[in-house]
Order: structure tokens, then sequence, then C-alpha cells
């Protein structure tokens, strides 16, 4: 390995770290949303889902593997896309989050993936605090 492959894999790594950030945050933030705002159960079902590989219960014992978890997350995301609430600031940020998962189980993580996350992490504190404010 010479110096150059080690800033590569240094700078992969550090973009591993702050998707990984990122994606606690999204995380954390929709499930507390969900707890204050009036969602339907398919989306409650879709950030609870979307939870278990932030969390790290996938791929482990009584847990689905990551392909399962995938497929599963993927139709949960078609599945709000058709209906009514498709609209719904929620909705949209479940199908965003879902494309996002999809991207990176691909490729990898990048920087337009820290971005993209960095954009769906927005978009929560922003209706966080719609939400807040409505509910004063």
């Amino acid at each position: 390995m010479n110096e150059e492959d080690d800033f590569d894999e240094a700078y992969l790594d550090e973009l591993d770290r702050q998707f990984e950030t990122n994606i606690d945050a999204i995380t954390d933030c929709a499930l507390s949303l969900l707890t204050r705002r009036k969602a339907s159960p398919k989306l409650i079902r879709f950030f609870e889902w979307f939870a278990r590989w932030s969390h790290k219960t996938i791929n482990g014992e009584g847990n689905p593997d990551y392909p399962t978890w995938l497929s599963q997350l993927t139709s949960m995301s078609k599945s709000i896309k058709t209906k009514r609430d498709a609209a719904a600031p929620m909705a949209r940020i479940a199908v965003m989050i879902s494309d996002l998962i999809n991207d990176i189980s691909y490729i990898g993580a990048d920087q337009q993936h820290v971005d993209r996350s960095l954009e769906i992490l927005g978009l929560l504190k922003n209706l966080s605090e719609e939400t807040s404010q409505d509910n004063v």
C-alpha cells in the first residue's frame, strides 16, 4: 500500500463514519417525530423497520438478513408511494430514505450519499420544528 491508498482508505472511512452518524440522527429524529405527529400505520412500520439497520438489529439471530431487510424496506416504500398519503412530508422522506439505502447497497457510501443523508436530516429537523411550533 502506498501513501495515496492510505489517503483514499482514510477518506472512505471518514465518509462511512459521516454517513452512519447521519443515519443514526435520521433514525432518532424520525422516530421522535412519529410520537408527536399523526402518522399512518404504514409510515410507522416503515420507520420502525428502517431503525433496525441503524440500531444494528439485522443479520443477527432472530433478525432478518440484509437482503431480506432491504427488500421489505423497498416494498414498504413502494406501497407508501402509491397511497393517498404519498404527498405527506414523512411519506416523501420515507421514499427518499429507501432510495438512498438502495443506492448505497450497490455502490457503497460516497460524498453524494453523505450529502443526501444531510438533506434528509435537514428535512426531518425542519418538520420537527414545525411540529413543535404547532404543539405550542
